[in-house]
This record gives structure tokens, C-alpha cells and sequence, in this order.
């Protein structure tokens, strides 16, 4: 499946979502000023009287990212998925959903793919985040970062290490790009 075949903005944002398991309107609705790329984090604000959910960036999110077409040095254009340059977020993702279903028996019915009768309908895209979790567990993640990757972290400790739990949350998310890349067929980049 080449990595581009859904387009901009449907195809990196689905591709994103499979990387790291986040909301899809949590992406969908990502500013420009929400990424830091020097620190490879996306921060996602809180809702009132919560801390933000900080999110570390694999190899293959930072290679999504530094793609997409967007600009963060026009005021008011910072969307990074938008129909319109940036101005407003992206909506009706269930419209690349749809989009999706009907390309995806053409790729399944691929002999590489290792996906034969599958019809590519019958799921919703919140599916995309129990997969993400279920491979997790499969990479033996340490269930309560496998959680917090989601931003589920769990609020019953008094202080927590947000700088380690930040980087516990980089290797798990870099563990899964890794195995996502060998299930889709993708080259591995040499890491330095």
C-alpha cells in the first residue's frame, strides 16, 4: 500500500492514528503551535483545570509530520489538517472513512498484504486505538505506559515523573512504529 494513496488530509491523519493511537479529534483539530519538532513532542491541551497530555513522536510520526503541507508562519492558518489552508480544522473524518472502506478490499485482496477476506468494513476508526493498545501488549509495554500512550495515565500516584514518563512513552510509541513498519512492509531507517 503506497503510503500516500488516501491523500492530504485523510491519508496522514489515519496513518497518524494508527502511529500512535490518539484521538482522531485529537489530531484532526491539532494546531501548528501544538508541535514541537526540536523536542519531537505534540502537546494536547487539557480541558480546564488538567495538564496537558504531552505526546512523544516516533521516527514515523516525526516522517508523517514534517510532510504535511502546512505553514505555521501565517497568524490564523495553523490547522494542520484543513480543507481550507489551514484557517479551520479539518471535519467530516468520517468522509475519509468512507473513502477508506471502499479502497481498502483493492489493497487487502493483495497477496502481500497477508490480509485475503477482509472486507475493510465493519470498524469504526476509535478501532484504530484498542489495535494500537492490543499490539502494545503484544510488544510486552508495561501495561500503564501502554495506557498513559493513549492518555489514559492514571491520576491515583501523588507526583509522577513526567520527564520519564514522557520518554517510557517515546520508546513504547518507537517499539510500535517499528513493528507497524514491518507489518505494512515498510523500510526501517537507520537511527543514529
Amino acid at each position: 500500500m503506497p503510503p500516500d494513496f488516501l491523500g492530504y488530509p485523510y491519508g496522514p491523519l489515519f496513518r497518524l492514528l494508527c502511529a500512535g493511537g490518539q484521538r482522531a479529534s485529537e489530531w484532526a483539530g491539532a494546531r501548528s503551535d501544538q508541535l514541537d519538532l526540536t523536542r519531537k513532542v505534540f502537546v494536547i491541551p487539557g480541558p480546564k483545570f488538567r495538564s496537558a497530555k504531552i505526546v512523544p513522536l516516533s521516527d514515523l510520526m516525526m516522517e508523517i509530520i514534517v510532510n504535511l503541507p502546512f505553514n505555521t508562519s501565517d497568524k490564523g492558518n495553523d490547522f494542520i489538517f484543513s480543507f481550507n489552508g489551514g484557517t479551520t480544522p479539518m471535519s467530516s473524518i468520517s468522509k475519509g472513512k468512507r473513502y477508506l472502506d471502499r479502497l481498502m478490499p483493492k489493497y487487502m485482496q493483495n497477496p502481500a498484504a497477508n490480509m485475503d477476506g477482509l472486507s475493510g468494513k465493519g470498524w469504526v476508526i476509535h478501532d484504530v486505538r484498542h489495535t494500537v493498545r492490543l499490539q502494545l501488549s503484544k510488544l510486552r509495554i508495561d501495561p500503564y505506559i501502554a495506557e498513559a500512550v493513549l492518555g489514559r495515565e492514571r491520576h491515583d500516584f501523588l507526583s509522577i515523573d513526567v520527564a520519564w514518563l514522557t520518554e517510557a512513552k517515546r520508546e513504547a510509541l518507537q517499539a510500535w512504529a517499528d513493528e507497524l513498519r514491518k507489518i505494512v512492509g515498510m523500510h526501517l531507517p537507520e537511527r543514529s
